[in-house]
């Protein structure tokens, strides 16, 4: 498994609201060692946006504040 495949499993769980689904696999990314990306966060955001998943969302923002990870603007525009 690579950011590649961990992105597009999180952006089709993102566009059928499975927020959970996209929250667990990120998790799992991390625990794996498999580096997220700003795609990452954007497509998991939306998905708990998108699921009703406020708090969640809110959650994912401030751990992906707390990254090193390039914030760009899709993911601003997910929030």
């Amino acid at each position: 498994r690579d950011t590649i495949s961990f992105n597009s499993a999180i952006a089709g769980c993102s566009k059928s609201g499975r927020w959970r689904e996209a929250v667990d696999l990120l998790d799992r990314m991390e625990k794996e060692g498999v580096p997220a990306t700003s795609s990452t966060f954007t497509s998991a955001i939306a998905a708990c946006e998108r699921g009703g998943a406020v708090t969640e969302a809110v959650k994912l923002w401030n751990r992906l504040q707390s990254s090193n990870v390039r914030k760009e603007a899709p993911v601003y525009n997910a929030m």
